[in-house]
């Protein structure tokens, strides 16, 4: 059976197109609380999630779908790349257009990044005649051309991940196998490490780079969770089967000093029923050392129509410091909340519950700075997938340090009444200095504008 999707971003633009073209330019009612600034909308962009980056030199953009019904979108262009004010989130600069779509970015040294994307068949979606394309470029907003690589013919990209060295990982795959490749500062370009073959049950994959180049690939496949690593001078240890899972949400991470993280959330998930209960692991292995056994953090034991936990359900970052978070259920007051938990030599601490237990929550996003700050972001009023009928909003908590807690939630974005916001919230901190950006898919009411807006804060 030949591979074919379409992407999200372009089904779901499709599916507003109707409604986009025939209202005003007017936004949703955004309400956003000090410090945050005012939600920005992002010209031009459709309001569906979009990779957010902040280089490290400070420079901030955002790579939206296009809203093809507008005239500000270059024509035929399905992606653009635009430039943020990172004090205020608004666009500031031309967009550019990518052909690409279903686009991934990753920023590296200073200020540069990398990216990467499937092109479009004539009818507009992924198919199996697709392959996948990378471009650099520059914060500035200055990018080169796209190019092809070699044999992703049919595949797509998976994950995309890089170090301030400039070491590149991406994982490419189809239907049949998963593969990684690594570019690093040599001048050869990507390079295949190994390839996984998976079978009908194979589902998603990711990857991590550490600060010395070395890489860590999770992916999982028959219900089971396997991880690969790559050292620093290329050579590929041996395949661990670090757990089991099924249709697992993965994360990896590289901490600098070498150790290696994963972490996923296991459900089973059919025709939006959840059969079994969000369960959340993580593992670890020390440098040069086998992987612990898996550790489950947190069972979310509701079941039901709507109540799986939506993506992401987890985020495993490292930086200044490592964390986890993830969407964990609170038994005592029948809420959906968001945790945080520090990481230390492969040791897990006490969770803290970062939203209000008093309200349902999910996760959207993490983010740590160099210095060990972090912030996490996550809406209000979904219960597990689908929305309880409650205000939603988006929000977050930030922590300037890694030795103090998140501070209290911190409204983001709430869209007017009749609104919604049907995706997961991302945050993005400046790596020098702790200040945020976070990025707000809004779903506006009857007659208002549906945009993608982003809102900043500075460091705590």
């Amino acid at each position: 059976m030949p591979f074919r999707r379409t992407p999200v971003v372009l089904a779901a633009v499709a599916a507003l197109a109707t409604t986009v073209a025939a209202v005003p330019a007017a936004t949703a009612a955004a309400v956003a609380a000090a410090p945050w600034t005012e939600p920005a909308a992002i010209p031009g962009a459709a309001p569906t999630p979009a990779p957010l980056i902040v280089t490290g030199d400070g420079r901030a953009l955002v790579f939206p779908a296009s809203d093809r019904s507008n005239a500000v979108t270059p024509a035929g262009a399905p992606t653009e790349i635009v430039p943020l004010n990172p004090a205020t989130g608004a666009a500031a600069g031309t967009p550019r257009s990518l052909s690409i779509a279903s686009v991934l970015a990753a920023s590296y040294a200073r200020d540069h990044y990398v990216i990467a994307g499937s092109t479009l068949d004539r009818d507009g979606t992924i198919s199996d005649k697709s392959h996948v394309q990378v471009a650099y470029g520059t914060g500035g907003g200055d990018v080169g051309p796209l190019k092809g690589i070699p044999g992703s013919t049919g595949e797509h990209a998976f994950a995309l991940a890089a170090n301030d060295d400039g070491v590149i990982a991406i994982v490419l795959g189809n239907t049949t196998e998963r593969r990684l490749l690594i570019r690093r500062p040599n001048g050869r370009g990507f390079v295949q490490a190994f390839q996984a073959k998976v079978g009908s049950q194979g589902r998603g994959a990711t990857v991590a780079v550490g600060a010395k180049g070395d890489v860590l690939m999770v992916w999982e496949n028959a219900h089971h969770i396997y991880a690969r690593h790559v050292g620093t001078s290329g050579g590929v240890g041996a395949v661990h089967h670090i757990g089991d899972g099924v249709q697992s949400h993965l994360q990896a991470a590289v901490e600098s000093g070498g150790r290696l993280m994963a972490a996923w959330v296991s459900q089973r998930v059919g025709e939006g029923d959840a059969s079994t209960p969000a369960t959340l692991f993580f593992t670890t292995a020390a440098p040069g050392k086998g992987f612990n056994k898996a550790k489950q953090i947190e069972s979310v034991g509701v079941e039901g129509t709507g109540r799986y936990v939506s993506d992401p359900a987890v985020r495993l970052v490292t930086g200044g410091a490592s964390l986890l978070a993830w969407t964990g259920y609170d038994a005592g007051t029948g809420h959906y909340v968001v945790r945080v938990m520090s990481l230390s030599g492969g040791h897990t601490s006490t969770p803290q519950t970062v939203s209000d237990p008093a309200v349902d929550a999910v996760l959207g996003d993490l983010s740590v700075d160099a210095a060990g700050g972090a912030g996490v972001v996550w809406r209000t009023g979904v219960a597990g997938a689908d929305p309880d009928g409650a205000s939603q909003q988006a929000q977050a908590a930030l922590r300037p340090s890694p030795s103090q807690p998140f501070g209290a939630p911190e409204t983001i974005e709430a869209p007017a009444s009749g609104g919604s916001l049907p995706y997961a919230p991302l945050i993005a901190l400046a790596p020098s200095t702790g200040a945020a950006l976070a990025e707000v898919s809004v779903f506006g009411p009857a007659g208002a504008a549906s945009p993608l807006v982003v809102s900043a804060r500075p460091a705590p």
